[in-house]
C-alpha cells in the first residue's frame, strides 16, 4: 500500500483546521519511524497520526526544509509546487505561530485501485 503524509494545524481559538498541506518533499519513511505516530485503524486501511505542539512541529518542518532542494525537488516544475506550499508553513511557524493550538502530522493509506 502506499501512504500519503499530510500537515494539519488546528486553531487555537475554536479548533478548527487553519492549515492542510501535503509536503512532497517530507520523507514518509522517516516520519514513519518517528515514536510519537500512532496506528490508526479507518475503514480497513492502517494509517498514522502523531498530535505536534508549535515547537515540536517547527523542529520537524526545520529538519525536512533542506529536502525541498534534493533530487528531483530541484527542478522548476517541484519549486513552483513546493514555494507555495513552503511559504504556508514558514508563516503558520513564525508571524501566525500564536493562532494555532497543535499540529498533526499522518500517515494515511490509500489504494490506488490497481
Amino acid at each position: 500500500m502506499a501512504y500519503v503524509l499530510v500537515l494539519k494545524g488546528y486553531s487555537k481559538k475554536d479548533g478548527k483546521e487553519l492549515l492542510h498541506i501535503e509536503p512532497n518533499w517530507w520523507r514518509n519513511q522517516e516520519m514513519y519511524n518517528d515514536p510519537r505516530l500512532k496506528e490508526i485503524v479507518d475503514g480497513g486501511f492502517l494509517d498514522y497520526e502523531a498530535k505536534l505542539s508549535v515547537e515540536e512541529f517547527r523542529e520537524l518542518h526545520e529538519h525536512f526544509k533542506p529536502y525541498a532542494n534534493d533530487d528531483w525537488y530541484k527542478t522548476e516544475g517541484w519549486q513552483k509546487r513546493i514555494k507555495e506550499k513552503m511559504e504556508a508553513l514558514d508563516s503558520a511557524l513564525t508571524e501566525k505561530a500564536d493562532e494555532f493550538s497543535h499540529f498533526t502530522v499522518g500517515l494515511y493509506e490509500w489504494s490506488s485501485g490497481m
